[in-house]
C-alpha cells in the first residue's frame, strides 16, 4: 500500500490507539506487536512474516537485511487513526481494500481476524492469502530501504511500486492473469500513470512488472528499486512509454 509521504517509524509506533501490546515477540529480527484479542495471532503472523521475508529474499537473490516490526491494528477506529496520523486519504474513510502499509522499519497490518468483517474481499483465515499480503508489504519495505527518495516522490511511480509488490510477493495467479487479459482485450492502456486507476489495477501492475522481469531480467529489475519516476524507469530499460505498454499488451493477448 502506498501513501503520500514517508511513513516515519516514530509515527507508526506513536499511534496512541494501541495499548497493552502482547509482545513484541522477536523471531530472527522480526518483532510482532499485538494487543488484546490479537495476542493469539502473534505466532501465526510471526511465521507468516518469516516466510514472507524468505520469499522476498529469494525473489531478489539477497536477504532482506535488518530487523523490522509487524504491528497489528485491532479494529476499524485504530486503523483509521493510523492512516489519519499520516495524512493519507484526505478527509474520506480509509478504503475497505486497504489492509497493510509499510515503512523502512515496520509493516502495519489490520488484524487478520477482522478482515472478513471490516474489509472487502480479504480473507484473514486463508493462510496462503495472508502470507501473500505479508510478503507484499515486505517487498514495499525492501523497496523503500533501497530507494533514496521519500514515499511522496514514489507516488508517480505507483504502478511499479505496487506491481513489484504483487509480483515479488507471489500474489499473481491464473485468476489475476485472466482478469488482466480481459481488461487489455478492451483496448490499450493509455498511460503508465493511469494504471492504478483501473478496476484491475493491482493485477495489471503486477503482470506488467512480471513482463518487465522476463524482458530485462531479475538483476535489471532489482536495479530499478532506486528509480523515482516512470521516465527514469523508461530511460534505464531503453523503451518509450508506448513501446512498453504496447509490448506488454501484445504479450498478454498472445495466443
Amino acid at each position: 500500500m502506498i501513501v503520500r509521504r514517508t511513513i516515519a517509524l516514530a509515527a507508526l509506533i506513536g499511534c496512541g490507539t494501541i495499548a497493552g501490546p502482547a509482545g513484541p515477540v522477536d523471531a530472527g529480527g522480526i518483532s510482532v506487536v499485538a494487543a488484546g484479542a490479537d495476542a493469539e495471532w502473534v505466532p501465526i503472523v510471526t511465521q507468516d512474516a518469516s516466510l514472507g521475508r524468505a520469499l522476498v529474499s529469494a525473489f531478489f537473490g539477497r536477504p532482506v537485511a535488518g530487523s523490522f516490526a509487524v504491528r497489528l491494528f485491532p479494529d476499524g477506529p485504530s486503523w483509521e487513526g493510523y492512516w489519519r496520523s499520516l495524512g493519507a486519504f484526505g478527509a474520506g474513510p480509509v478504503p475497505c481494500w486497504v489492509i497493510g502499509g509499510a515503512s523502512r522499519g515496520e509493516v502495519a497490518l489490520l488484524a487478520p481476524r477482522t478482515w472478513n468483517s471490516l474489509t472487502c474481499g480479504h480473507n484473514g483465515q486463508d493462510e496462503s492469502y495472508r502470507r501473500g499480503v505479508l510478503a507484499h508489504e515486505i517487498v514495499h519495505l525492501r523497496h523503500l530501504r533501497a530507494n533514496p527518495a521519500n514515499l511522496g516522490v514514489i507516488v508517480p511511480l505507483r504502478w511499479f511500486f505496487e506491481g513489484l509488490a504483487v509480483f515479488g510477493g507471489g500474489q499473481l495467479g491464473s485468476g489475476n492473469r485472466a482478469s488482466v487479459r480481459n481488461e487489455l482485450a478492451g483496448g490499450p492502456i493509455p498511460s503508465l500513470a493511469g494504471i492504478m486507476n483501473g478496476s484491475e489495477a493491482y493485477s495489471v501492475a503486477g503482470v506488467l512488472v512480471e513482463y518487465l522481469d522476463r524482458r530485462i531480467g531479475r538483476a535489471a529489475l532489482a536495479a530499478l528499486l532506486t528509480a523515482t519516476t516512470s521516465e527514469e524507469v523508461l530511460a534505464r530499460i531503453g523503451l518509450t512509454e508506448r513501446e512498453l505498454l504496447d509490448g506488454f499488451r501484445q504479450s498478454v493477448l498472445a495466443p
